[in-house]
């Protein structure tokens, strides 16, 4: 093939430029695309500040006012607190002493009592301190009667004094003030006068808060019935004797929680009501200024670490255990944040539009410059394409081998020279026309299917082809199944290889391997003829002195047997030389060891036992019957050679196995199933393991040159792989060797052996038919005359061809049979037969032989009208065939 450097730099050329047009193209999208990545960092990170920024000045916001409002509720307590510690001081409240309490005596409403000074300095304090709501109750708890507190007092004696407001408490009746003490107040002001005067020795104690609790009453008018609405908490601030200067008790201030949460609404403006929470640290206590119920719930659960809160701690101001909280607007900060937010939206949309504007143009400008340079190369690339072709189409023509290609409509595309000379049809005559018209028509045997041969992917086989003048070619021809680019089956390429001469050869060969075989049985064969011949001969000269008619028909049986025999030798060994092919066939093979066995039996040595072992129901399979009989020789003469001159053992065995993958695998042909085993074993010397390898080689041969020619073992080889089978060896030094033969089993096939155990009857009588003999043997025509004429018929006798034809074209209209020999002198009985077909094609013709007549022989005979004896026959053999041809069917009477 030409090689054109040009071409190849042009289509380099213009691929490099497909390649820089790519090249240039994703530059210009990477770079857009980093532009574009850059721009939006950028832009991120300035979005990033600016929300940092806004976030920032919403917490400076909400950090003033949070510091707005602590300054009302740093007021709020600074007045609780100084308040309470200015109580403490007061003179009034100094005095106060345990013997100046009044049993019973309670402040405030109808049931006002004459009271004690004391208990009017605590009217006096609640006067002062419940302006505003701020205090709902006030008490006065001496040390030393904190017992009382809880019940256990003198009867009729109050260790405190209670001060409230106008109307009496709800539910708090004098008959029933016990209740009072099961309050929750009463409980912590026992459980801290209690801790204090344990802990006031020598010490001042400051005022401490109580936790958020069940107060017993309010003076606020509403209805305090439920629990929830008395909540709030105490401060109890201790006082000391003026003149001693020990603990003399505890000032209770009670203050409502809802009065506390009015108070922090109060205070309150620009609609930030709702948002303050102020919390008691070490009490977990919370006061809402939220109005709202919801809105107060859901202050009261918000988690104090919530980032929604903004805590401000009042222990720095003074104020230690408060904390007051601030819930900031989100709604706000998104608001401020989502605009900056969407004008970052803006921008980067802009730049996405222009990043990708400029992407499409560019993928556009590529998508044109690569369409044109692509047609430029396509172009180019059909051109080269066409002179590829050209030159392949060339290179196919000088080919050998047939090639020839067809589609999946078996539409012929491809038909190069060879093909021409093989099977006679012009390239120009073949492309185009269906593969089955102009080739396949003419097969012989099984051409695969289109759908056998796209489910394989490939066939190998062998096909016969009549060709011109009735020619046969074989051919060994191998399928390739070719696909799309898709994977789709497109067309079938073929390559048939002129097996004929090769086939020719091998048959030269199988045939100076037989003849070598024959040779080896030469002297055997000899010796049993003489056996068979001498009790014919003896048998004749006792025949004419016997007068005894028992003795007499001994002597004819023993006299007929000894002929058969010679005959069965003779005819075994016609087969053998002239090697008859025939075709394949089903076969059992019980019948062939047999008769292998009697042949190697009456031919080998005395000294070598034969024996067979054939196993249950052996399956038929499909073969050759003379190429099986020359295998099984091959084997059975090599054995013999290896137990010579001392002899030994020979066995010939048969027996059905089954085979899976596993046990085939490696075996090229061989597919699983059933099989049937021949195998011939010997006792003899064995094969030494170093040329066991090459026993299967064509011309390899341990022997003397004058004793083999190493075609033996190769031509076994080859016919068993013929018929799909495998052989292999095993073989011991000094023990014997063993053949296996594996051949695929016959299963479907019907059983010719119920035909074989059918009672053959009496034999059938003519009925006056006239037949036409013609044998140029005198003893022969005149033998068979007398048995045709002892069996119902009428005989007219010619003694070779030319007087059978004239004697035919004068009494066609009454002769119903023609026998004739066929090796005649002057005309024989194929041209015989040829003749009075042309004169009479109806009249049935049996031709007898002393061998299997070919194909070959009697092209042009119509065969339907054909009978077939082999010499020497039988008189049974020849009045069964003389019948089925005339109709005679009644028995011998």
């Amino acid at each position: 093939m030409k090689f054109s450097s040009s071409r190849f730099i042009a289509r380099s050329s213009s691929r490099d430029s497909l390649v820089w047009i790519d090249r240039i193209s994703i530059g210009v999208i990477l770079l857009s695309l980093a532009g574009a990545s850059f721009y939006f960092l950028w832009q991120r990170a300035g979005l990033h500040r600016e929300i940092a920024a806004i976030r920032l000045r919403h917490e400076s916001e909400d950090r003033a006012i949070l510091e707005s409002k602590a300054e009302h509720v740093q007021g709020l307590l600074r007045e609780i607190y100084e308040g309470g510690r200015a109580i403490a001081m007061l003179p009034d409240v100094r005095n106060i002493e345990g013997k100046n309490k009044t049993p019973g005596a309670r402040m405030g409403g109808a049931r006002e009592r004459q009271s004690s000074q004391a208990e009017k300095t605590v009217r006096e304090l609640y006067d002062v301190f419940s302006a505003g709501t701020r205090v709902s109750e006030i008490y006065c708890v001496l040390k030393g009667f904190h017992p009382d507190l809880t019940g256990n007092g003198t009867k009729g004696e109050r260790p405190f004094f209670e001060v409230v407001g106008e109307e009496p408490r709800p539910g708090a009746a004098a008959e029933d003030e016990d209740n009072a003490y099961e309050s929750e107040e009463y409980a912590w002001l026992a459980k801290e006068v209690r801790r204090m005067e344990a802990v006031a020795q020598g010490s001042r104690l400051s005022p401490t808060l109580s936790p958020e609790l069940v107060t017993c009453g309010d003076h606020d008018g509403a209805d305090h019935t439920s629990a929830d609405s008395r909540r709030g908490f105490i401060l109890a601030v201790p006082f000391y004797h003026h003149a001693s200067g020990r603990f003399s008790g505890v000032i209770a201030m009670i203050f409502q929680k809802s009065a506390w949460e009015k108070i922090l609404a109060g205070s309150s403006t620009n609609g930030l009501s709702g948002r303050f929470l102020l919390v008691r640290s070490d009490t977990g206590m919370r006061i809402s200024d939220a109005s709202e119920p919801a809105m107060k719930a859901e202050m009261e659960r918000t988690p104090l670490q919530s980032p929604a809160l903004i805590r401000l701690a009042l222990e720095e101001r003074g104020f230690p255990g408060w904390d007051l909280y601030y819930r900031w607007d989100e709604a706000d900060l998104q608001w401020d944040i989502g605009g900056q937010t969407a004008a970052f939206y803006r921008r980067s949309e802009t730049v996405v539009l222009l990043v990708g504007a400029l992407i499409v143009l560019t993928l556009l400008g590529r998508r044109i410059l690569r369409t044109n340079g692509a047609l430029r190369l396509r172009v180019r690339e059909l051109k080269e394409a066409h002179q590829r072709i050209g030159e392949q189409n060339a290179l196919l023509d000088e080919a050998q081998d047939a090639i020839f290609m067809f589609g999946l409509d078996f539409r012929v595309q491809l038909w190069n020279r060879a093909a021409e000379r093989f099977y006679g049809f012009a390239a120009a005559d073949a492309r185009g026309r269906d593969a089955r018209e102009v080739l396949f028509s003419r097969a012989a045997g099984v051409v695969p299917t289109m759908e056998d041969i796209l489910a394989a992917g490939k066939w190998v086989g062998e096909l016969i082809y009549k060709v011109a003048e009735g020619k046969a070619l074989t051919v060994e021809s191998h399928w390739l199944v070719l696909h799309d680019e898709q994977g789709k089956p497109k067309a079938i390429f073929v390559v048939d290889s002129n097996m004929t001469e090769k086939k020719s050869f091998e048959a030269q060969l199988r045939r100076a391997q037989r003849m070598e075989n024959v040779g080896a049985l030469a002297s055997g064969v000899a010796h049993d003829l003489n056996n068979a011949l001498t009790p014919v001969i003896v048998g004749m000269q006792l025949l004419e002195e016997t007068r005894d008619e028992e003795g007499r028909r001994g002597l004819q049986q023993t006299i007929l047997s000894s002929a058969l025999r010679g005959t069965a030798m003779v005819k075994q060994i016609l087969g053998f030389v002239r090697g008859t092919q025939g075709v394949d066939g089903e076969v059992q093979i019980r019948h062939l060891i047999e008769e292998m066995v009697k042949i190697v039996r009456d031919t080998f040595p005395k000294t070598i036992t034969i024996e067979s072992r054939m196993g249950k129901d052996l399956w038929p399979i499909c073969g050759n019957v003379t190429e099986l009989h020359q295998v099984l020789l091959n084997l059975c003469v090599n054995a013999r050679d290896a137990m010579m001159p001392g002899g030994g053992r020979l066995m010939l065995s048969a027996e059905n196995v089954t085979l899976d993958a596993k046990e085939v695998e490696g075996r090229e042909g061989v597919v699983p199933g059933k099989f049937l085993v021949l195998a011939v074993a010997d006792s003899g010397s064995g094969i030494p393991a170093h040329v066991l390898p090459k026993i299967f080689e064509p011309l390899f041969t341990t022997k003397d040159p004058d004793k083999g020619t190493g075609l033996g073992l190769s031509t076994v080889a080859g016919i068993v792989r013929r018929m799909g089978g495998f052989i292999s060896v095993e073989s011991t030094i000094g023990i014997g060797t063993k053949f296996l033969i594996h051949l695929p089993a016959l299963i479907s096939s019907e059983k010719k052996e119920m035909e074989e155990k059918l009672e053959r009857g009496e034999l059938p009588v003519g009925g006056g038919e006239k037949i036409l003999l013609v044998d140029d043997d005198n003893t022969v025509r005149r033998l068979s005359k007398v048995m045709l004429e002892n069996y119902g018929y009428r005989v007219v006798t010619a003694t070779n061809g030319l007087e059978a034809v004239s004697l035919f074209s004068h009494q066609m209209e009454t002769i119903d049979l023609v026998i004739s020999d066929v090796d005649m002198p002057y005309m024989d009985g194929i041209d015989v037969a040829a003749a009075l077909h042309l004169k009479k094609a109806s009249v049935p013709i049996v031709l007898i032989s002393g061998s299997e007549l070919t194909k070959e022989q009697l092209a042009g005979i119509d065969r339907e009208s054909l009978g077939f004896l082999i010499k020497p026959y039988t008189v049974e053999g020849l009045i069964r065939e003389v019948a089925r041809h005339t109709g005679a069917v009644a028995p011998r009477g």
